[in-house]
């Protein structure tokens, strides 16, 4: 749906609700994922101290090693959908991987800040949802060091589930963090 006539879907093999678009074009498919079967699967996946992810994309025909100036495990999957992306643009695997390591987020999204006291600061404030709240408190309990406290704000555009989801993102929280403080009215659940 919607795939311009010639183009390439790029789909996440390690959703089966993604893959299973793969019925919905005629047209060539790409996957990506963790999964041994995608076309560009990620492997050998490892965190430094920071949590910044090192990693190799695998494809039928090459590998290349990738570090991400990132903070995340869940980064190395945004990195194989692009490298899919740009396999089916004609670029190189391995100039897909050099580019992949010079990437920068947006400020505020998994921005991690050394500060003074020796403490590391992970901010990730940036307009949170459920899967992002929680793939930054995954990457906080990944970070080596000191105590992990999670300050959590208000998901917005949560509708009738509001609740229920800051309820569970606090839960998932207190299972990664020493101590998570809630900030705004909405974000009461999470305490």
């Amino acid at each position: 749906q919607g795939l311009a006539p010639g183009g390439t879907a790029v789909l996440n093999a390690d959703d089966p609700r993604v893959s299973a678009m793969r019925a919905l074009t005629d047209g060539p498919v790409l996957t990506f994922g963790h999964a041994g079967h995608a076309d560009v699967r990620v492997g050998d996946l490892t965190l430094d101290r920071h949590g910044r992810p090192t990693f190799t994309l695998h494809t039928a025909g090459a590998s290349a090693r990738v570090a991400l100036p990132l903070v995340g495990a869940h980064q190395a999957l945004n990195a194989a959908a692009a490298a899919a992306a740009a396999l089916a643009a004609g670029i190189p695997l391995t100039t897909a991987a050099a580019a992949l390591g010079t990437v920068a987020l947006s400020r505020w999204r998994m921005e991690p800040r050394d500060l003074a006291c020796g403490a590391t600061l992970l901010n990730d404030s940036y307009n949170a949802n459920p899967d992002s709240a929680r793939a930054a408190l995954d990457a906080l309990a990944a970070i080596e060091g000191g105590r992990r406290i999670a300050v959590l704000g208000t998901m917005l555009e949560l509708g009738a589930d509001s609740e229920a989801e800051h309820r569970a993102v606090g839960a998932y929280a207190a299972a990664r963090a020493d101590v998570v403080v809630a900030v705004g009215e909405g974000a009461r659940p999470i305490a």
